[in-house]
């Protein structure tokens, strides 16, 4: 049997621009490619002899959806080369304003990007005209998420408050009192998308590659720890020794770099699945039960 080759360039409702080449020879897939077509950013030489506090506003135009994590990263970075150690309360902003950038990547990632294809859609317009007020409420969940990143950072993107060793700008007592009644208002839809999407028809995705994630005793950290875990290997180590521990090559068919653990070869999973497994115990009851629902478990 003659080998099937398929190749899907541009891939749609991604965040960032990519190409996909598959190989199909006696019924079984024998080459999957993934090629990131986008050219080198060059942030490491834009960067070179600015001030440190240039770093994190030019760093977080890496990207436009996740600029708050650049700018956390980076200070926290320039922080470790001063010895400058923040309060908690400046750690508990950090966290606050990236919880915001999520609720905006995840409420994008799913109503925007995802539910067209499992719903049958081109693009997300057909499912605001079907379902208004389910429309209605995604965006509302990713406008939160834009208010809180602009109450703590600023701005909904490229935030401009954080800095080293604390914060410019804080909002007073009773913004954050009604941020967080907007906040408990949301729960119930967040909660009842999780019902939304375990009804979809998925297709069964396993990988036999590792989870890497932030870890803290208690906790469910996101961007206070320097220790990190890779779950399934069983072993942490710190921040500090990353390029040690995990090495970076290249591949012919991408612009992108892989990662892989230097101890197993294991290449790895970061983000939410990843703290899932290696914080389940921190996570919140509704949170836990959440989770399960969806079939996640550690």
């Amino acid at each position: 049997m003659a080998a099937t080759e398929i190749s899907v360039d541009h891939i749609a409702r991604v965040e960032g621009h990519g190409d996909i080449r598959l190989v199909i020879e006696d019924g079984q897939v024998t080459t999957c490619e993934m090629a990131v077509v986008e050219p080198a950013r060059l942030f490491e030489s834009m960067v070179r002899g600015r001030s440190f506090e240039e770093v994190p506003y030019i760093a977080s135009r890496v990207c436009g959806i996740c600029s708050s994590s650049h700018v956390v990263t980076d200070l926290r970075a320039i922080e470790q080369v001063f010895g400058v150690e923040v309060t908690d309360r400046t750690e508990a902003l950090r966290e606050l304003l990236l919880y915001g950038s999520y609720l905006q990547n995840h409420g994008t990632h799913l109503f925007v990007f995802a539910a067209p294809d499992f719903l049958g859609h081109k693009s997300v317009f057909p499912l605001a005209e079907g379902n208004p007020e389910l429309f209605e409420r995604a965006l509302g969940l990713k406008a939160l998420g834009n208010e809180l990143c602009t109450l703590v950072g600023g701005r909904s993107i490229h935030p401009i408050t954080a800095v080293v060793g604390g914060f410019t700008h804080e909002i007073s007592a009773d913004e954050y009192l009604r941020l967080a009644e907007a906040m408990d208002a949301t729960r119930e839809f967040a909660l009842a998308s999780v019902d939304l999407f375990r009804d979809f028809d998925t297709v069964d995705v396993q990988t036999e590659g590792d989870l890497l994630a932030m870890v803290a005793p208690g906790a469910y950290p996101v961007c206070t720890s320097d220790t990190l875990r890779f779950v399934r290997a069983g072993y942490d180590f710190s921040a500090q020794d990353v390029e040690e521990e995990i090495e970076e090559y290249p591949v012919g068919h991408s612009a992108a770099f892989l990662a892989r653990a230097r101890r197993t070869g294991h290449p790895y999973m970061t983000a939410a699945l990843a703290r899932v497994n290696a914080s389940w115990d921190a996570l919140s009851k509704d949170a836990r039960y959440a989770a399960a629902k969806a079939g996640l478990r550690p």
